[in-house]
């Protein structure tokens, strides 16, 4: 068996090295849009549109539960058989839409059946290294999530700093791993 000590040390290893990972996959060139926080109860959908042009790199955390991920630019509510793309591990689920896909996208955020309710944090991202432009027309409203069933969200429209945001996803991974380790 190993010692507390080396179970501690090989997963500060590890997100060290994830950390590395997403600063070189997301590079300089990622602007964030917003923060949507929710949650969505055993086999249901919670759903979001996504009117924003360019290449967007939408990243979905769990944070109680588990929540999947289910994307389509034909239907805007996409359902786990009827979707254009998924991601739906039991970590954090990332989806990257291309610029040349059609507008909007709708987003279902499913809550898988063994948990009773997910707790999510979807983080939306504008990648400018590809192109990207906010066409004039655009208005302040047009770049956020709306979802249908209120009048508001809990979204933080502020835009976060890279670092910050390369924090937060270290300290998830590292609270993933120490619980698995735990």
């Amino acid at each position: 068996m190993f010692t507390a000590a080396y179970n501690i040390a090989v997963a500060y290893c590890l997100a060290i090295t994830s950390l590395l990972f997403i600063t070189k996959a997301l590079g300089s060139n990622f602007e964030h849009i917003q923060t949507f926080i929710g949650s969505v109860e055993a086999e249901n959908f919670t759903y979001l549109t996504l009117p924003l042009e360019g290449h967007v790199v939408i990243m979905l955390e769990s944070h109680e539960g588990d929540a999947d991920l289910y994307l389509s630019s034909d239907t805007l509510y996409p359902t786990w058989d009827n979707y254009e793309m998924k991601s739906d591990s039991c970590s954090n689920d990332i989806v990257s839409i291309r610029k040349d896909q059609k507008r909007p996208i709708g987003v279902g955020v499913y809550g898988y059946f063994k948990h009773p309710i997910s707790k999510f944090r979807l983080i939306v991202y504008l990648d400018s290294s590809k192109d990207n432009y906010y066409p004039e027309e655009e208005t302040e409203d047009s770049v956020k999530f709306v979802h249908p069933n209120s009048k508001s969200n809990s979204a933080s429209d502020e835009p976060e700093n890279k670092e910050s945001m390369l924090w937060t996803i270290f300290i998830e991974f590292l609270s993933i791993v120490l619980d698995i380790l735990i």
